[in-house]
């Protein structure tokens, strides 16, 4: 991880940390309870004010998924960074991603998935790492309950071409798993019905049963901070305007696809792209940036940029 400083306009306020501490290893082999096969959509929690679906918490860690392969295993390091770039680990997952080895890059596909501010983690997973190209499931892994086993996703089955690198919905870019209001998990289908293409399944995140109806997917990631400044991703690169009109450019031209605050506002987190930008960013060793909003320091962060974890 590196640091650079961004202009000292960027400073919005003071930033509480959260305390940090190592968490158990998760156990993604152990036994899962039968679940009821439909929930209804009147079970689910009613959905909070806050824009990502949670009750806003006192303070927020954005979580990065990486990958080690230790012997030809694969194992998910999930890891948790404070706006001042400290880092603790959070989770270790073993076999759950797929080691697939990328043909254009000397390495493997770093895994995706996506965290709720409750610290529900949606990974994609897979029952037969061998099979080419792999046919990935979801499951549903609770970072407060280490040693909750892992909750299936029923039903969804999906090729690894169909997973997309962030959980946010964007213009440019494929839409991948997406935590809803009520923590609700949203799954695109990349077909279509009798009414649209693209069709949303939600289901619940506590037991991984499908949700009746048609929720509607409210894209999670927030552009505007409390005091209305908003944050554009434009020509690959992170522009910031103000409530007063001002422009200032956070992130120069590159390969950026997403650029989001913290529930908070404390950081923003963006991608560089693959390929693109003033970081190299690949498929098999991603690369986000950071970005202290107390400070205007920002960090570059390896790992698949997951979500935002708040404090219990």
């Amino acid at each position: 991880m590196i640091g650079r400083r961004i202009p000292a306009a960027m400073a919005l306020g003071a930033v509480v940390v959260a305390a940090c501490g190592s968490s158990p290893t998760i156990d993604p082999t152990a036994a899962v309870s039968p679940t009821p096969d439909v929930a209804s959509a009147s079970d689910t929690p009613a959905a909070p004010a806050s824009p990502s679906g949670d009750p806003v918490a006192s303070s927020y860690e954005a979580v990065f998924l990486r990958l080690e392969v230790v012997d030809g295993m694969p194992e998910v390091l999930v890891v948790g960074v404070h706006p001042h770039g400290d880092e603790r680990q959070i989770a270790r997952l073993p076999g759950t991603w797929v080691a697939h080895a990328l043909p254009s890059e000397d390495g493997y596909l770093a895994p995706m998935g996506a965290v709720s501010g409750n610290g529900l983690l949606a990974l994609a997973t897979t029952e037969d790492p061998d099979r080419e190209p792999p046919l990935m499931r979801w499951e549903i892994f609770d970072l407060r309950r280490p040693d909750a086993p892992p909750i299936p996703v029923q039903g969804v089955e999906q090729g690894l071409e169909e997973l997309a690198t962030t959980p946010y919905l964007t213009l440019d870019m494929r839409p991948s798993v997406h935590w809803a209001a009520g923590e609700r998990l949203g799954i695109p289908g990349h077909t279509c019905d009798e009414l649209s293409c693209g069709v949303w399944s939600f289901f619940d995140g506590r037991t991984g049963a499908a949700i009746a109806g048609r929720p509607h997917a409210e894209p999670g990631c927030r552009s505007q901070d409390g005091a209305g400044a908003e944050i554009t991703v434009f020509g690959g690169g992170v522009v910031r305007r103000g409530p007063d009109g001002g422009r200032e450019e956070l992130v120069p031209p590159g390969g950026a696809t997403f650029a989001c605050f913290a529930p908070d506002d404390s950081m923003i987190v963006h991608d560089f792209g693959v390929g693109g930008g003033p970081v190299t960013s690949t498929a098999s060793q991603p690369i986000s940036g950071l970005i202290d909003m107390a400070d205007g320091t920002e960090h570059h962060i390896d790992g698949n940029f997951a979500g935002w974890l708040g404090a219990p």
